[in-house]
């Protein structure tokens, strides 16, 4: 390069002393790229291009500047500019990696580079590259001279502008995984599929595909004899052997194909991967398809015997083999069986083994078996026993599956204990709705043989709680008494509820005393056998009620009418602490409350607000006297109707007292007909 500029300068010496004429000219180089991305591994061409020709001119030469770190050039073609043009070896400078592209005409006579195309240089990304960036190619007007060896202005021949590249990471190569997936269990003659899964990691579709399986030939032979378009199939019989190929349009991963195979032989027997080979269309250019990763590579397949069709009414396996006898039990021994077994339409022999069981012989099983039957309830004798037989009535047959009834008239001096058992096996009856001695034994206890064994003894009588309380007593609602004895229970008492306790021997009424302490006590001579019932009422303390007395604007004025049992002498009841009024009419305290609640609410919290004071209780007059002025009048009435209205919407000027008198008629609520209650009080 030295010498180069050397003879440049002894040329532009001599043509300065000579004189020689210039001629003017102008252009740009530009460099362009036939892609604006590449991936690894890939290339680039980057072509620089004259704009205008550039006459006598004696000296070119611009610099290429690339990403080294990116690229490596991998060809280089002269363009149709000039024929002398040359390109350097690689070079790196104070601004990089670049390539000089240059041409001397040594004639020093001048010539003319074209428009067009200068150089055509390839470009290689580097294999390397593990992330995407955006490189540029530069031009760099290094030297232009004309015939006199002098700089062209740079005005007159100029660069382009750089052009850029992204370079991204080489794709990933697409990898595939195959699996078996297929029945587990079939029986003789049924079919087993097996399927063939594709998969992949980095890739969502495959367009080739060569799998070659392997299958057990003595239990197993291909049913599919097409899988369709693009798919053939070449099956090896003879050595159990098949091959699957296909090929063309893009395929989505999951279920490749299916495959069924018949089973023809008891056993169990694999299927299994030989090959498999799957690729993307884009590598049939240049590539071999690659075998794929087995991630289940074999599929075992159970085949059962022929298939056995039962009725509900027997248990037994569910597959018959011709190298057995095959055995069946009836689920429900009580039953007598006409047992039909068949093979298609042949009948097939059936032996009774007297014990709820049935055998088909192996000579007869060549095929599916189907069994069904009619069948017959058992009857069994009824016995009945014991000393108290005579007050039993009873049916001398009793049938399985049917209710079974009998009588036992009790006399109520006695203690019944009745043991039943059918087939030896203890069971027992319920006394039928309804009546007072039909006693019923369910239809499928009867199971054998039925013995009713009664025996009757005077012995404890039974006393028996209901009513309300009834869960409260000590020791259960039944409790045995002894005979002639003072039975006595306790009744765990709740707070604020009052307990009633009556008792009962048939029709009469039987004596409970109550002890005081909780406890209370039937005497001796009551204790004879008979059974007593005891009634335990349990209500509460506080009730309370509530209804609406007025309707005021947005709220209403409630009536709460409350008893309490518990209350003693000397003491009212309270609402909210206040002292409630006592009603003759309502036979309960009363006291108005103004809300907005509604009126569910109002009844389900109204008993929370009751309490109860030292004091007198104060009557509610109903005389017609609602102003309490001790006479009645017209005003009564007028009072009673603007309350009704309402005029009045609080107790601020009107208390309650004078709208508790204000009910005339009882009603629980105000209304026009109170006030014409008043004035017929007043008429009288």
């Amino acid at each position: 390069m030295r010498q180069i500029k050397k003879a440049i300068s002894f040329i532009l010496c001599f043509c300065m002393m000579f004189g020689f004429t210039l001629e003017a000219f102008a252009g740009s180089v530009k460099p362009s790229v036939d892609k604006t991305s590449v991936a690894a591994g890939e290339s680039v061409t980057v072509t620089l291009t004259l704009d205008e020709d550039i006459a006598n001119c004696t000296s070119f030469e611009y610099w290429l500047y690339y990403n080294s770190d990116k690229f490596t050039m991998t060809g280089s073609e002269n363009g149709n500019s000039c024929n002398g043009m040359k390109i350097s070896s690689p070079m790196t400078g104070a601004d990089g990696a670049y390539y000089v592209v240059s041409f001397v005409d040594t004639s020093s006579e001048g010539v003319t580079i074209k428009a067009g195309t200068i150089y055509n240089l390839t470009f290689t990304a580097k294999d390397d590259i593990s992330s995407s960036d955006d490189v540029s190619f530069k031009v760099k007007r290094e030297s232009v001279m004309d015939t006199t060896w002098v700089e062209v202005d740079a005005d007159k021949v100029t660069a382009g502008d750089p052009v850029s590249v992204t370079v991204t990471p080489a794709p990933a190569t697409a990898s595939y995984k195959v699996d078996l997936e297929g029945t587990q269990t079939v029986q003789m003659g049924e079919t087993a599929p097996v399927t063939v899964k594709i998969a992949s990691d980095n890739a969502t579709t495959y367009n080739a595909v060569d799998v070659t399986l392997k299958y057990d030939k003595e239990k197993l032979a291909l049913d599919t004899t097409s899988l369709g378009e693009g798919y053939t199939i070449t099956n090896d019989a003879s050595n159990g052997i098949v091959r699957v190929t296909g090929y063309g349009e893009e395929k989505q991963l999951g279920n490749a194909f299916t495959l069924n195979f018949k089973a023809q032989q008891v056993g169990t027997a694999e299927v299994a991967f030989t090959s498999a080979k799957v690729d993307k269309a884009d590598h049939a250019i240049s590539d071999d398809a690659p075998e794929a990763t087995k991630v289940t590579d074999k599929v075992t397949v159970t085949v059962g015997g022929y298939t056995v069709t039962l009725s509900n009414d027997f248990d037994g396996a569910g597959t018959a083999t011709p190298d057995a006898d095959y055995t069946f039990t009836a689920k429900n021994t009580h039953y007598d069986y006409d047992v039909i077994a068949k093979i298609g339409d042949t009948q097939l022999t059936v032996t009774d083994n007297g014990d709820g069981s049935y055998t088909i012989s192996k000579e007869q099983i060549n095929g599916n078996i189907t069994v069904t039957a009619t069948k017959t309830a058992k009857q069994y004798d009824v016995t009945v026993t014991g000393n108290g037989a005579a007050d039993v009535t009873a049916p001398a047959k009793a049938t399985y599956g049917t209710d079974y009834t009998y009588t036992l008239t009790q006399d109520s001096n006695y203690a019944y204990t009745v043991k039943i058992t059918a087939g030896g096996t203890e069971i027992t009856s319920e006394l039928q709705e309804g009546t007072a001695n039909q006693y019923k034994i369910a239809g499928d206890k009867i199971t054998g043989p039925v013995e009713i064994n009664v025996a009757k003894e005077q012995t404890a009588g039974t006393i028996t709680f209901e009513g309300e309380g009834a869960g409260d007593v000590v020791g259960g609602t039944s409790q045995n008494a002894p005979l002639h004895q003072d039975f006595t229970f306790t009744i765990t008492k709740a707070a604020d509820f009052v307990y009633a306790v009556t008792a009962v021997k048939g029709e009469n009424t039987v004596n409970v005393n109550d002890n005081g302490d909780g406890t209370y006590t039937i005497a001796a001579a009551d204790i004879d056998g008979a059974n007593i019932m005891v009634n335990v009422a349990k209500n509460p303390n506080k009730t309370a009620e509530v209804y609406q007395y007025v309707k005021l604007n947005g709220k209403v004025m409630y009536l709460v009418v409350a008893n309490d049992s518990s209350l003693t002498e000397g003491k009212v009841l309270t609402y909210d602490g206040s002292a409630m009024y006592w009603s003759e009419k309502y036979d309960g305290y009363c006291c108005l409350v103004i809300s907005d609640k509604a009126e569910q609410e109002m009844k389900e919290e109204a008993v929370k607000h009751l309490g109860s004071v030292e004091g007198t209780k104060i009557e509610i007059d109903y005389s017609g006297d609602v102003n309490k002025t001790g006479q009645i009048d017209i005003n009564d009435a007028q009072l009673v109707y603007d309350m009704y209205k309402p005029v009045y919407d609080d107790f601020d000027i009107l208390s309650v007292e004078r709208f508790l008198r204000a009910d005339m008629n009882g009603s629980k609520n105000l209304t026009v007909e109170d006030a014409v209650a008043v004035v017929s009080e007043i008429l009288k």
